[in-house]
């Protein structure tokens, strides 16, 4: 190339440093632009742009040059290189057509002119700056004005053109949205530190449980590159996930929990290679889980309960590393398949309320690190493993609502033990002290639901068990003895099986009660003796068994039971304790037991009482007047007694009486008027009594 600098090479002074001048002078206004015709035959782009940089005005040339190859100025041509940058500053006497390729770059009356390599094809170069000072020309005041104006930033701009798609509720909660600076106090926005010449950027979005309403496809993202997480769970976005967020390559958290969104989980998100956290759950998501194809290495939580997700769990989700226990959910789905590829480097974890069926394969053994199992309310079938004995980390397993059959492991009573006996040791206490080392880590075991038979191993160790479910299955046999000798258990469900002999006697003295069913069996023994007081328990059902004796008082002071059921047994006695403490209870049920006596006057203290059952028994005198003390009553029924006397027309003042069945006794006189005027009532048997055979007119229409 023909080196054709001007003779004079002396460079005006800069006030500004040169490169500091190029970064803000690129970031200025484009002035003009167009193509030119060289005199070499060629044709040159030129563009302005004007900015302002202290107190004088610069302007940056960007320049195209084609010699001849018909490129544009997007300098697409693969052999466009320029070895080194002209830059020239202009004195006055303005800028030269720089020709076709190899030719000059123009006579400058002053300024510095750098060879460049040229290429037989197009060529693309950049004229880096071209300065002067402009305070005797009139862009002076033009650009002056201008600078008073901000220019907003890509990241800025795509927040607010999201802020404006939303509703006007949401818009008025990011009413600090305003301005052109993203990162200067923006309701959940975060930014980077910048440092030196790094650029502070936006890297979270977060504005959870925000009322904020709107769809999350008008979200820019691909102005907001940098973002690492992104946390919009508990708000009511709605439509599709945007399959762009794929392109956030730096995203470690994704949290879009509690939402409206519908449609498929988008392919893209999948392949994010930096995903940590992914929270999808509680949405209306649809179709399959896509195939990771095994990208998300870094994902340690993965959420995707309650959603609509259907078809068989991808195989590749077992090679997902390292999902942690409890952070792999998927229940509350319509999956289907088989459990094959569920083993989550040992922690196999939430896939409950699906229709998953099959077995528990062999394979599983292998999951001994395993802490939480919930295979909850699909359709697995035949046996449970006995080497769920191995899981020395189990707490909670939980099998329930399943199509399992057969016997309970007895090995299964043993989980989570580590026994340390020193068979070597012959002195006995030497090894007691070991054994007494005996410890298990279960907590809840549900099994309820079931087709599972025989009796429940004695030996289990219930050391920490606070949950113990195995309702509605074939077992029998007598309840484990030492149920709750550690005083922790809370929940003890035994309800529809042919469990028989009597109730475990550690539960006598189980403070720790919250709830209790164990109807529907053959248990028996004195009721009187066989419970004590609980403080705690909410909730217990002793119906369908054998048990007999006396009400105990000790009932009446349990201030936190609601529910209080044991019908069909064999109970006798007077009925006549106290309800003085129970005051939230919500449903009595005594019917088809042997109780004599009158009805208590204390009953009409229980005010929150809804339902109150205690027909079939042999109660005798009259309806106490203190029932019509019961607002919240919905559902009476003190059928096939000997109650005798008038209907107690305080019975019309439980406003909210749904029910009312009374056959069967020795009620005399009319039918109250004020029962007339029970609005809510639906369903009134007053037959098999004494009573003058007069309808009241109102009641006509039940």
């Amino acid at each position: 190339m023909v080196d054709r600098r001007p003779e004079s090479t002396e460079t005006p002074s800069v006030p500004t440093p040169m490169a500091d001048v190029e970064v803000e002078a690129r970031s200025g206004m484009v002035i003009g632009s167009k193509w030119r015709t060289t005199s070499g035959g060629g044709r040159c782009w030129w563009q302005w742009t004007a900015a302002v940089v202290g107190w004088q005005c610069w302007w940056t040339v960007l320049v195209a040059v084609d010699g001849g190859g018909g490129r544009s100025p997007s300098g697409e041509s693969a052999t466009v290189v320029a070895s080194r940058t002209v830059v020239a500053v202009d004195g006055g006497g303005g800028i030269k057509d720089g020709g076709g390729a190899g030719g000059g770059a123009g006579a400058c009356s002053s300024g510095e002119v750098f060879p460049i390599k040229g290429y037989r094809s197009s060529m693309f170069l950049t004229v880096a700056l071209v300065l002067f000072s402009c305070f005797n020309l009139l862009c002076a005041p033009s650009l002056a004005a201008d600078r008073q104006v901000p220019l907003l930033t890509n990241e800025a701009s795509a927040l607010l053109k999201w802020k404006a798609s939303l509703d006007k509720q949401s818009q008025s909660i990011l009413s600090s949205w305003v301005g052109s600076n993203s990162c200067d106090g923006w309701m959940g926005i975060g930014c980077s530190n910048g440092t030196g010449t790094a650029e502070t950027v936006v890297t979270n979005i977060t504005l959870v449980e925000s009322n904020l309403r709107g769809a999350l496809v008008d979200l820019d993202v691909g102005r907001l590159m940098h973002i690492q997480t992104l946390s919009l769970g508990g708000n009511s976005f709605f439509g599709s996930i945007p399959p762009n967020l794929g392109n956030l390559s730096k995203l470690n958290y994704l949290y879009l929990s509690n939402n409206n969104f519908t449609g498929e989980i988008p392919l893209e998100i999948v392949m994010l290679r930096s995903l940590v956290k992914l929270h999808l759950d509680n949405n209306n998501l649809i179709g399959n889980i896509p195939n990771s194809r095994c990208n998300l290495i870094n994902l340690n939580e993965l959420w995707l309960l309650n959603n609509q997700l259907s078809r068989p769990i991808p195989s590749e989700i077992g090679t997902l590393n390292p999902l942690k226990i409890g952070q792999f959910d998927l229940s509350g789905n319509l999956l289907t398949g088989k459990l094959l590829g569920l083993g989550i480097s040992g922690n196999l974890s939430l896939v409950a309320r699906n229709q998953i069926n099959g077995t528990i394969l062999a394979s599983f053994r292998n999951f001994s690190s395993l802490g939480d199992l919930y295979l909850v309310d699909n359709y697995i079938s035949r046996y449970i493993p006995d080497y769920f004995a191995t899981y020395t980390h189990l707490k909670e397993f939980h099998l329930a609502d399943n199509q399992f059959s057969g016997f309970i492991p007895p090995e299964l009573g043993n989980v989570g033990i580590n026994l340390a006996i020193d068979e070597q040791n012959t002195d006995p206490l030497a090894n007691l002290a070991l054994a007494a080392r005996k410890t298990t880590n279960l907590v809840r075991l549900s099994l309820f639901m079931n087709r599972l038979k025989g009796s429940i191993p004695q030996d289990m160790n219930f050391t920490k068990m606070e949950f113990f479910g195995v309702s509605d299955n074939m077992l029998s046999d007598s309840l484990p003895q030492e149920i709750c000798a550690s005083g922790l258990l809370r929940y003890f469900t035994t309800s529809n099986n042919s469990f028989s002999e009597y109730v475990p006697k550690s539960l006598k003295i189980c403070s720790s009660l919250l709830r209790v069913r164990l109807e529907r069996n053959q248990l028996s023994g004195n009721i009187f003796e066989e419970f004590g007081i609980y403080p705690k328990l909410v909730y217990i059902d002793l119906s369908f068994n054998k048990f007999y004796g006396e009400v105990s008082s000790n009932w009446g002071i349990c201030s936190s039971l609601t529910r209080l059921k044991m019908s069909n047994n064999n109970l006798f006695g007077k009925y006549l304790w106290s309800y003085r403490g129970a005051t939230r209870l919500n449903e009595l049920d005594f019917s088809s037991n042997h109780l004599l006596g009158e009805i208590p006057t204390s009953l009409g203290r229980l005010s929150a009482v809804g339902e109150l059952n205690l027909d079939n028994n042999m109660l005798s005198g009259r309806i106490p007047s203190e029932l019509g003390k019961l607002y919240n009553l919905e559902n009476l029924n003190l059928a096939k007694n000997s109650l005798s006397g008038p209907i107690s027309e305080n019975l019309g003042e439980c406003f909210k009486l749904k029910s009312l069945n009374l056959i069967s006794n020795k009620f005399e006189g009319v039918i109250p008027v004020q029962i007339s005027k029970l609005d809510k009532l639906e369903s009134l048997d007053l037959s098999a009594n004494y009573l003058i055979e007069k309808l009241l007119p109102q009641l006509g229409g039940l």
